[in-house]
């Protein structure tokens, strides 16, 4: 057997060798992956009052404050300033509650932000609030955490400026317009469920929550000023 074949039947073993390895290591993978799908617990809707959501697993508190949003979205629709703040208390009992959430990016309470909003916010929580969320979760020990009990709330109508963008027709230029909303600001303090083996006292408990109406008409928060102790 010459020498160039030689070498081309080792080329050849070395190439097989290699696809085989991929091919494996790709399948496991893809079984892991497809195990943590089967396995994952999923955030069920329990209700829905056509605007917002409650999960099948929400707390006790979540629940008070779904039913008297809902209730008064029904029968009260012109008190817009109790909407508003029962959608900033709606937010921040499920945004800072960890104990119910499922998996590592169950960020709460993005329903009640605008919508070209929501998926910023949500990055940017599981970069930061909820990575350490994802500690507690991976240890299993989640479910004694963090859980919004109580928010105490003032309101008062304020003016949001929104910054946005125009493009010209004519000459596609663009060019940045003010465009001014009437909304209120929501000033909450809050309270969390004291746990035996968790330090609550390092976390969140205050913070400014503007919620003006967007595009369709309805109330959603547009900007959180936060104030950490």
């Amino acid at each position: 057997m010459s020498k160039n074949k030689k070498q081309g039947n080792f080329l050849l073993s070395i190439v097989l060798i290699v696809s085989f390895l991929t091919l494996a290591v790709g399948g496991y993978y893809l079984i892991v992956a497809a195990s943590y799908q089967k396995n994952k617990e999923v955030a069920t809707v329990e209700h829905s009052n056509n605007t917002f959501k409650l999960r099948k697993n929400a707390t006790q508190y979540q629940r008070e404050l779904y039913a008297s949003l809902t209730d008064t979205m029904k029968n009260s629709p012109s008190d817009q300033e109790t909407i508003a703040t029962l959608i900033a208390k709606s937010y921040v009992a499920d945004f800072y509650t960890w104990t119910n959430k499922l998996h590592f990016n169950d960020v709460g309470g993005l329903q009640y932000i605008e919508t070209s909003l929501a998926s910023s916010v949500m990055n940017q929580a599981i970069q930061n609030f909820y990575n350490d969320f994802n500690y507690y979760l991976e240890s299993g020990s989640v479910k004694n955490t963090l859980e919004v009990q109580d928010i105490s709330s003032t309101v008062e109508p304020t003016e949001y400026i929104l910054q946005k963008q125009i493009i010209s027709a004519m000459t596609g230029n663009e060019t940045q317009k003010e465009i001014k909303k009437d909304g209120y600001a929501v000033t909450l303090e809050w309270s969390y469920v004291p746990q035996s083996d968790f330090d609550t006292s390092g976390y969140q408990k205050e913070a400014t929550i503007i919620v003006v109406k967007d595009d369709s008409g309805v109330l959603r928060i547009m900007e959180s000023d936060y104030e950490t102790e």
